[in-house]
């Protein structure tokens, strides 16, 4: 009885430890640009997108081991009209042959002020080889945390790659490509 009731205990522990906080869906990140004076939003998604975290009973500890790696080339633009060729557009941004030194991105939450209801997540963004670390203010509904914010792609010293993307659509954006990004992160997760 000794022993069953050791082991019972045993079991309860190692089953109180696995469970924490841990994603139970698809990381989503969304990158919209703006174009023509209008500033008409185009938004994309990438589709070589490797996230890693590590579940954890602590929020904050959760959310920071969260680690993304983005190939910025497998850029898919949310169009139902001519995809491909807004995909190579864009992607033009990203191509060692226009001026860029990467074409990989890569993002950690290095700071958590909140809770599991509502704060701000900074985020180190490795883009083109700088790093900028950017506040998304973030709230949490229906199991998402969901984050928001804007960069410039500018300061990711992608001037001359940027250019040559303005420089192509001059026509199309009617003189006018935004450096503005705007970035939308949902993430979804269990306790």
């Amino acid at each position: 009885m000794k022993k069953f009731l050791k082991l019972t205990l045993v079991s309860m522990v190692f089953v109180t430890l696995g469970f924490g906080y841990s994603t139970n869906g698809k990381l989503e990140v969304v990158a919209t640009g703006y174009k023509t004076v209008k500033k008409i939003g185009v938004g994309a998604t990438f589709t070589d997108v490797k996230f890693m975290y590590k579940a954890n009973k602590n929020f904050t500890t959760f959310l920071k081991s969260m680690n993304v790696d983005i190939n910025a080339l497998s850029v898919s633009v949310l169009s139902d009209v001519d995809q491909q060729l807004k995909n190579y557009n864009v992607a033009m941004i990203f191509k060692k042959e226009n001026g860029a030194k990467s074409s990989k991105i890569t993002a950690k939450i290095v700071d958590v002020k909140g809770n599991d209801k509502k704060g701000t997540l900074d985020i180190s963004i490795t883009m083109n080889k700088e790093t900028k670390v950017v506040s998304f203010p973030y709230t949490v509904k229906d199991g998402k945390l969901m984050a928001e914010a804007s960069i410039n792609v500018l300061d990711f010293m992608l001037h001359d790659s940027f250019n040559e993307f303005a420089k192509a659509l001059i026509v199309l954006h009617e003189n006018r490509s935004c450096t503005k990004v705007g970035l939308k992160l949902s993430i979804p997760f269990t306790k």
